[in-house]
């Protein structure tokens, strides 16, 4: 299991993986790598927290996501 901070322009998000995620997406866990991750987000407390199911290098977002629907 792990976790890091997601930061963007707006502020910043703390991400957990579980140990499949981690293994698999921890290459592209760079310090100032541009990133899309996505999954759920919840709240404990007053801080909002996302566990990662997908992270992706924003270069190739369009690539490995495609045209998925949202919602």
């Amino acid at each position: 299991m792990g976790r890091f901070v997601l930061e963007d322009l707006e502020g910043s998000l703390s991400v957990t993986l579980f140990a499949d995620q981690l293994q698999k997406f921890e290459p592209y866990l760079v310090e100032e790598a541009p990133v899309l991750v996505a999954d759920r987000c919840g709240t404990r407390g007053s801080e909002t927290e996302m566990t990662a199911g997908e992270v992706v290098h924003l270069a190739r977002a369009a690539e490995k996501l495609g045209d998925r629907p949202c919602g």
